[in-house]
């Protein structure tokens, strides 16, 4: 099984994916590598093309309103959705037989500590679950965490 993938290698696939359009706004016909380097900083911890392009400001580039819609189109989260559900498709015959079902307890390694807890969803297009530890203060209704979230791949068995 190869590994999930980690945040820079998607944040490196969106900044593949939005070469062109940056290229086009930079008016030139690709991005340096100086360039790509700052892309990637900006939307590394961003959540929006606003704060995506303030970092971009802060690296002496001049952002407007039509590069902040560019990288508006960018999410981490959809980003991170795309990255790992290729990643479960390349990977379902090691996948597959790790599959927790809602319900069923498990175990994993939390700060160097073995705990179980109580599978209470799981997200196949992922490989995802989140599981329901009762001894840190888990809720299963009302306000509160209900879990905490592991890949398949982290659960002891």
């Amino acid at each position: 099984m190869t590994p999930r993938p980690k945040r820079a290698d998607y944040i490196g696939q969106a900044v593949a994916m939005m070469h062109g359009a940056v290229a086009d706004w930079l008016g030139t016909d690709g991005l340096t590598d100086q360039e790509k380097t700052d892309l990637f900083a900006a939307l590394e911890w961003s959540s929006d093309g606003y704060k995506a392009a303030s970092e971009l400001d802060r690296r002496s580039w001049v952002p407007d309103s039509e590069l902040v819609g560019i990288l508006d189109g960018f999410s981490t989260y959809t980003a991170q959705r795309e990255a790992w559900r290729d990643w479960r498709a390349n990977n379902t015959s090691d996948l597959d037989p790790l599959a927790p079902a809602v319900g069923d307890v498990v175990r994993v390694n939390i700060r160097g500590a073995v705990e179980a807890g109580e599978v209470v969803s799981v997200d196949d297009d992922v490989a995802q679950c989140t599981v329901f530890f009762p001894q840190m203060g888990h809720v299963r209704e009302g306000i509160g965490t209900k879990g905490r979230i592991f890949g398949w791949e982290d659960l002891l068995r």
